[in-house]
C-alpha cells in the first residue's frame, strides 16, 4: 500500500561554497534548569530516575509538569511516565487565521512530544506536513492506517494502528539492528516489553497505573503477557 511521508532533505548543491556567516547555524535545544530541577524556558518540572535495568533494557521513571507537557498517559501518577511511554495521538483543534477544524498527530517518546503534523483526513492515504521545527527531526507516515515514525539516527518506531485516535508502539527497530517488541494488555496499557537481544520487562498495573515491574533474562526465563513478577530476581 502506497504511504506518504514527508521529510527534510539532508544536503543541498550548490554551485558555490557559502562563507560561514552566510551558513544557517541552528543551535540545539537546551535547557536550563534551575538547582531544583524547574526548567527556566517554560516553567516545567523535571525529574528522571532509573527503576530498573537489565541487559540493554531499562526502566526509567520521570516527573514533568508544565503547560507545554502532554498530560495523556500518567501511568506512574499525574505527570509522571516512563521512557516506554511511546504512542502517536491524534488531536482536533481549531485554526485562527481562517478560523476553521484542523487535526494534528503528536508523537510523544518517553517525556516528551518529539514532533507535531498536520494531518488531512480527506484524502488516502492521510496527508503528512511539518506543524513544526521539531517536525524535521524525522519522518512520519502512515500506512495501512498504521503510523511509523523514523528519527534522524535512523531507528524506526512502528505503532499499532488503532482507530480510536491513539496509536500505541508496536515495535521499535533501532539502525543497529536490535528490536523492542511491545505488548499491550486487555487494557491497552504496555504489558511487556521484549528486546532481540535476549531481555524483557513485565510492567504489572493496579487500574490504569504501573503498580510494580522486573526484568528477565530470557536465555533463563520463558516470559510471555502473562508472566507476572512473583518470584521474580530482578524487580
Amino acid at each position: 500500500m502506497k504511504s506518504v511521508a514527508v521529510t527534510l532533505l539532508a544536503s543541498t548543491c550548490w554551485t558555490m561554497a557559502l562563507p560561514a556567516w552566510g551558513q544557517d547555524i541552528v543551535p540545539p535545544d537546551v535547557m536550563t534548569l534551575s538547582p531544583t530541577g524547574v526548567n527556566l524556558s517554560d516553567g516545567s518540572f523535571i525529574y528522571n530516575q532509573t527503576d530498573l535495568k537489565i541487559g540493554s533494557l531499562s526502566l526509567e521513571r520521570f516527573a514533568t509538569g508544565g503547560p507545554l507537557h502532554d498530560d495523556y498517559i500518567m501511568p506512574f501518577g499525574y505527570h509522571s511516565g516512563n521512557n516506554f511511554d511511546i504512542y502517536v495521538k491524534e488531536r482536533e483543534t481549531t485554526s485562527k487565521y481562517p478560523p476553521r477544524r484542523v487535526y494534528r498527530g503528536i508523537v510523544h517518546i518517553g517525556n516528551s512530544a518529539v514532533a507535531t503534523y498536520d494531518l488531512v483526513f480527506a484524502v488516502s492515504p492521510t496527508f503528512i506536513s511539518p506543524n513544526n521545527d521539531d517536525a524535521f527531526s524525522g519522518i512520519l507516515e502512515q500506512s495501512g492506517g498504521v503510523y511509523i515514525f523514523t528519527d534522524q539516527a535512523g531507528t524506526v518506531y512502528t505503532f499499532d494502528g488503532a482507530s480510536n485516535g491513539l496509536q500505541n508502539i508496536a515495535n521499535i527497530v533501532y539502525a543497529n539492528g536490535r528490536k523492542l517488541t511491545f505488548t499491550s494488555n486487555a487494557s491497552n496499557h504496555t504489558r511487556l516489553i521484549t528486546s532481540s537481544d535476549g531481555y524483557a520487562i513485565v510492567l504489572q498495573y493496579s487500574g490504569s497505573f504501573i503498580s510494580g515491574a522486573c526484568g528477565f533474562d530470557l536465555a533463563q526465563t520463558y516470559v510471555s503477557s502473562a508472566t507476572t513478577c512473583t518470584g521474580a530476581t530482578l524487580k
